[in-house]
């Protein structure tokens, strides 16, 4: 048995003096001792039938091939393709198999069915890294207690053009099979998205430290499902992007329609310059600029990927397990918690925006929406907050490539199906309240030319 099993008592010897405890002399030697402490109570082990659920120790047998078993299933899942294509079904239904015997039993009562549902290779791919390897390997420590544990956590949906190649983000999505695809600065901006909403989820530390004291008074068999379930209920649900590669957004006009009831602004960019041209409510005149291309593409970018989000996600809850606790359940079919998921979010700020695209000497909307609506309100929030970085970036009198034959050919007649709720009709650009910001746009007098910002 390890210190750690046991934990230890540290005892200061000390001298004394009738009976009363005195500060040693200035030349005496203080001897710190360290005595095992008892070990933690187990209220009456006979309480556990010996037919229960348990991990396997290296005593017991089964432990070596359970081992090499989990290095095969590894190497399966390492060898599949990320697209949806890829044959998952074979491998979750021998994961599903590994865990009817013996040693992943206990796994197999802690893990519900329900969460093995992916939709990818890379979703698979991706649940295993994140915590489903772990959640299994931890039941192989051959110890009868646990000093970790891991929940994995829900497996995330993907996205490929694979399937999609008629929707309307189309354009930004790649082929599970080309590599090259989404690399490069893309590639940063999801990796700032993922980072900015796992900052957004909300802390629950205390809560899941209580559930220790929660599960104390539980019968010594129950204490193991008891903790699980309640850490499973109080782990924080955290936004999330789908899994794939997406595109940088290179080319067309991005319009911006900000306002509420009669009163409306209108703000369009070129991303392929930075050309920016910005009018205020009402207004007949346009303050002409350009703002960052990299600043302005990440926050087309994600305003558009913004609705296939989902807020949903439980990331892998990685917990120590208190000492008092033994991993064992009764052996009567039960599993673990299955816990429902909902709610979508709606925001009722009105900021409009359409993505235009050439098309036939026309600019026509590939895709539009609004900013703050979306599955998940933390990636709307993200989504604003870099087009706000954006707008920051205007340097005014300098617009390149949007001449006046241009601008005049854009049709605000078709801004493109929305990307969230696709069958709700889209924003009217059209409406008479945006009137003059569209031709303050149209006529604003073109300034010197210049190159884009970099």
């Amino acid at each position: 048995m390890t210190p750690r099993e046991v934990g230890w008592t540290a005892v200061l010897l000390v001298a004394c003096k009738a009976g009363e405890p005195t500060a040693p002399p200035a030349d005496a030697h203080v001897a710190v001792v360290l005595a095992p402490s008892p070990p933690p109570s187990i209220e009456d082990a006979a309480e556990i039938p010996a037919d229960a659920l348990r991990p396997c120790t290296s005593e017991g047998g089964g432990l070596d091939e359970a081992r090499l078993a989990l290095a095969a299933l590894d190497a399966r899942i390492d060898r599949l393709e990320d697209g949806p294509s890829a044959p998952t079904k074979p491998v979750v239904d021998a994961m599903k198999a590994l865990l009817l015997t013996p040693c992943f039993e206990l796994a197999g009562a802690d893990l519900p069915d329900d969460e093995l549902e992916l939709d990818s290779g890379l979703a698979l791919k991706r649940w295993w890294s994140d915590g489903g390897h772990d959640a299994l390997a931890g039941y192989l420590s051959g110890k009868a207690r646990l000093d970790r544990a891991v929940t994995p956590p829900l497996p995330r949906s993907s996205f490929f053009l694979d399937g999609n190649d008629t929707h309307v983000l189309a354009p930004l999505l790649c082929a599970a099979s080309d590599a090259t695809c989404g690399r490069g600065e893309a590639a940063g901006w999801y990796r700032r998205a993922d980072k900015a909403l796992e900052r957004r989820m909300p802390n629950a530390d205390d809560e899941l430290e209580a559930c220790e004291a929660h599960v104390r008074n539980e019968p010594p068999l129950e204490r193991w499902s008891a903790f699980r379930a309640c850490r499973l209920e109080r782990t924080p649900y955290r936004s999330v992007l789908p899994l794939g590669r997406f595109r940088a957004p290179a080319d067309g006009l991005f319009a911006v329609a900000s306002g509420s009831s009669h009163c409306w602004a209108l703000d369009v960019y070129d991303l392929a310059t930075g050309a920016a041209y910005r009018t205020a409510c009402g207004s007949t005149t346009a303050e002409v600029g350009r703002v960052s291309v990299s600043a302005l593409r990440e926050a087309v970018w994600m305003i558009a990927l913004s609705s296939l989000a989902s807020e949903i996600h439980r990331p892998a809850d990685r917990m120590d397990v208190p000492a008092e606790i033994l991993p064992v359940r009764p052996r009567d079919g039960s599993r673990g918690a299955r816990f429902g998921i909902g709610g979508l979010f709606a925001s009722t700020w009105s900021q409009e925006w359409t993505w235009l695209r050439a098309r036939k000497g026309r600019f026509v909307g590939q895709v539009s929406g609004e900013v703050m609506s979306g599955p998940s309100p933390q990636a709307c929030e993200h989504a604003s907050d870099l087009l706000a970085v954006t707008n920051t970036s205007f340097v005014k009198g300098c617009a390149p490539s949007l001449s006046p034959a241009v601008r005049s050919a854009v049709d605000w007649s078709q801004p493109g199906r929305r990307a969230y709720h696709p069958d709700n009709p889209p924003f009217d650009f059209e409406r008479p309240d945006l009137a003059a910001p569209r031709t303050a746009f149209e006529t604003a007098k073109m300034p010197q030319i210049c190159g884009p910002l970099p």
